[in-house]
């Protein structure tokens, strides 16, 4: 069974969406203010444990003693962490923080908007871990459209939806540190989400 997750992950993360080059800093990086606000301006508890599971995965997997101990340590964290979105969160967030990284409009084929989005971990400065939300908004998707209207670059806004997955034991996950290796796959990572509701706070 891991094995099957294994080559699953290395297939979802290979045929993932192209990420962007990290190439303008100063849109996506983060300054202690942002952080601050991030953090403890009604930040959800369970917002908190979620980046928290994050850091830890990250942190106990560079501690492994060679590359396959930490591929076989990731695996495992891979199958706790699905465990805890479906049995903790119902695979929701609900009013979780924001920054807004990335707004660009679609292509000819998908009419409405891409949005990055940045949230918070606890550790930031320590391991200068980061943990990005992708998702496509449909311009048929009138009531959120309208909303993203008014949202600019570097806002911080409240965010609710669902985490998607390429199948049911698939958690559509990548890391953006350009390595398609399992192992990485908690570093840095990126989910791709379907957005129910966003509300600028600031």
């Amino acid at each position: 069974m891991i094995k099957k997750i294994a080559t699953l992950l290395l297939v979802i993360t290979l045929s993932s969406c192209t990420l962007k080059s990290n190439n303008s800093e100063s849109q996506n990086s983060i300054n202690s203010n942002d952080e601050v606000v991030l953090l403890l301006t009604g930040a959800p508890a369970n917002q908190i444990s979620f980046t928290n599971r994050i850091d830890s995965n990250s942190a106990n997997a560079s501690t492994a003693n060679n590359e396959f101990d930490k591929k076989e340590k990731v695996k495992q964290f891979y199958i706790d962490f699905r465990s805890y979105l479906k049995s903790n969160l119902k695979d929701k967030f609900n009013d979780w923080n924001a920054r807004v990284v990335e707004i660009e409009n679609g292509d000819a084929e998908h009419s409405g908007v891409l949005l990055s989005l940045y949230v918070s971990t606890r550790t930031i400065e320590e391991l200068g871990q980061s943990v990005n939300f992708r998702c496509f908004v449909p311009s048929s998707a009138a009531k959120l459209t309208d909303v993203i209207k008014g949202i600019k670059l570097n806002d911080i806004v409240k965010i609710s939806g669902k985490f998607e997955y390429s199948d049911p034991l698939m958690i559509k996950m990548q890391s953006t540190t350009g390595t398609a290796d399992i192992a990485d796959i908690f570093n840095n990572p990126e989910f791709f989400v379907q957005l129910e509701k966003i509300n600028k706070t600031r």
